[in-house]
């Protein structure tokens, strides 16, 4: 080092360059169905009964069991100070789950008199599920509008890249095989469309702004051991949560 820079080597202060994006990518948490009673009782059933919600789901949508929820919520450990301003989930059931738990209570701003102001929604994106070499015929996520009876902090005004039908007509043979990888292009394609809305403009009013947090690194106070030099003033972070 002292032969590359000299006999000042040691008040060397590398550059580090504006970072413009940062984008994080999260597995889910693990699944009910992992228990192979659960998943032999199913498929007898038709469908996968969730006892700690009471509801029931389609056979490639299964939830998390109590590990992934408890492993999910401690995810809110690394996320709950970062300056996430878009955050995007797989509609499987599991994705938004781990997306929700990870969450927390954080990314909230409020009033002086502590009245919720607005908050960080999840923006479910169907181009992120898993890979359809996974789903039978029927792609069974179910839709946003029962979604959100379940989980209110879902963003009802995010219009998808994805739909059930675009998915099955354009990716479905293709990621029919038994390779994870055949899902690459559909994956590349979303977060190309992402990128898109993201330098358009579209996504600007859904784009969450924490106060406490923004306060923090404008005054040179912000600390993270999560976060490299220069990804503290990115121009947009957004997670994405569901990848298998």
């Amino acid at each position: 080092m002292k032969f590359i820079l000299g006999e000042n080597y040691q008040n060397y202060i590398p550059y580090f360059p504006k970072v413009k994006r940062v984008i994080w990518l999260v597995r889910h948490g693990e699944r009910l169905d992992n228990d192979k009673e659960v998943k032999e009782m199913a498929k007898k059933d038709g469908y996968i009964n969730d006892e700690n919600s009471g509801r029931e789901f389609s056979l490639d949508n299964s939830p998390l069991n109590q590990r992934g929820l408890e492993r999910a919520a401690a995810l809110n450990n690394v996320f709950n100070n970062i300056d996430i301003q878009h955050l995007f989930a797989s509609p499987y059931e599991r994705a938004i789950q781990t997306a929700v738990k990870l969450l927390g209570d954080s990314h909230k701003n409020y009033s002086e008199s502590r009245i919720l102001t607005s908050q960080l929604k999840i923006k479910v994106e169907p181009g992120f599920i898993e890979t359809m070499s996974c789903v039978d015929e029927h792609i069974g996520y179910e839709e946003i509008k029962k979604l959100r009876k379940h989980h209110p902090r879902l963003d009802g005004t995010y219009t998808p890249i994805f739909d059930k039908e675009l998915l099955a007509e354009n990716y479905k043979v293709e990621e029919g095989g038994n390779s994870d990888m055949g899902c690459c292009r559909r994956i590349k394609d979303a977060l190309n469309g992402l990128i898109e809305n993201l330098e358009n403009g579209t996504l600007d009013d859904s784009k969450f702004f924490n106060s406490s947090l923004l306060s923090q690194i404008n005054e040179g106070t912000y600390k993270n051991q999560w976060i490299q030099p220069g990804e503290e003033t990115a121009e947009s972070n957004f997670a994405i949560y569901g990848f298998e």
